[in-house]
């Protein structure tokens, strides 16, 4: 039996000053890696096991269960596996949030990448960079998440120093929690002039996330509007039947745009793009109703509170592990 309203009214009220009051900006979902390297061509095929087939051929189908039961299995039998050690931490990171242990996997794997092919800038065309880049890459989104900023630095840094096109708005999330806001602001500024759409998107939520940091309100909200606005346009060309993590990434946008316009004192311009983001399910920590939950409840709209929290829930079951809270 659901509790009466007027309770539930309650426990939400207290709720929202735990949980909810000064929710900060969020980091757009991580996009894919980006396309081929220039001048690299295509990745060099390596030697690797049926076993190993089985478990990529799992993991980028996105069954992760199976994928951990199989690459547990490999592992056992073959310790040095560089695939077998990425996926296991890409698991470990993705679907139980389990980041040491993740970070450690993809630390390995990195490691026994590099052993086996030294990698430079004269040799990487002759190597399987992609599964390169694809460790690297976890590798930095791992660390990040960990709040291990200055090493999320370093992988970024070693990364451009062997592939194009380099990971540039990447540079500006983890400077800017280092305080570090003008070389943050150059990377953010760079990113957003980018003819890479991926790069444009994130360096645009830099650019928002730095102008909050920084106080400066009028600002905070153009810059969030301008990466709202901009994401909302390029997502009109999405697959309407894609999968959450292959779509535009539109909802954190909309998440950070209407945080602040609040902090503009434009409660009905917050209110619409906070119902633009929750449109559609994305994959991401920017979970529009909690924003939405909050508002309705600062505005005494106990109704409209109590369906934000339902919303808000199902929201987030819908979320991998790693992003549900």
């Amino acid at each position: 039996m659901s509790p009466p309203r007027s309770k539930l009214l309650r426990l939400l009220a207290t709720a929202s000053l735990a949980t909810l009051i000064g929710a900060g900006l969020v980091w757009a979902q991580e996009p894919p890696i980006p396309g081929a390297p220039v001048g690299l061509g295509e990745p060099s095929d390596f030697p690797r096991t049926a076993a190993e087939d089985e478990v990529w051929l799992l993991y980028q189908e996105d069954k992760l269960l199976s994928a951990r039961r199989k690459v547990e299995e490999l592992l056992a039998d073959d310790p040095d596996s560089i695939v077998g050690h990425y996926i296991y931490g890409q698991v470990l990171r993705r679907a139980e949030a389990s980041l040491p242990k993740a970070m450690k996997e993809l630390g390995r794997a990195r490691e026994l990448y590099e052993r086996r092919y030294q990698p430079t800038v004269v040799n990487a065309g002759q190597t399987p960079w992609a599964l390169h880049r694809e460790i690297l890459y976890a590798g930095q989104a791992a660390a990040g998440e960990l709040e291990r900023h200055e090493y999320q630095l370093q992988l970024l840094d070693y990364h451009d120093s062997l592939y194009d096109p380099r990971l540039t708005a990447e540079h500006a999330w983890p400077l800017m929690l280092l305080g570090r806001f003008d070389e943050a602001r150059k990377y953010a500024e760079k990113a957003s002039a980018s003819t890479d759409p991926f790069q444009r998107s994130l360096g645009r939520n830099a650019l928002c996330a730095i102008e909050g940091e920084a106080g400066t309100r009028s600002e905070r909200f153009d810059a969030c509007l301008e990466a709202y606005d901009n994401a909302a346009q390029a997502a009109r060309g999405d697959d309407p039947f894609a999968h959450p993590d292959q779509i535009t990434s539109v909802t954190v946008h909309a998440y950070n745009a209407a945080l602040a316009a609040l902090s503009v004192l434009r409660p009905d311009e917050a209110e619409r793009l906070a119902l633009a983001g929750a449109t559609r399910i994305e994959f991401t920590p920017a979970n529009p109703w909690r924003f939405l939950l909050r508002l309705y409840l600062d505005q005494g709209r106990g109704s409209d509170a109590v369906s934000a929290l339902r919303e808000m829930q199902a929201w987030r079951r819908k979320q991998p592990p790693n992003l549900r809270e």
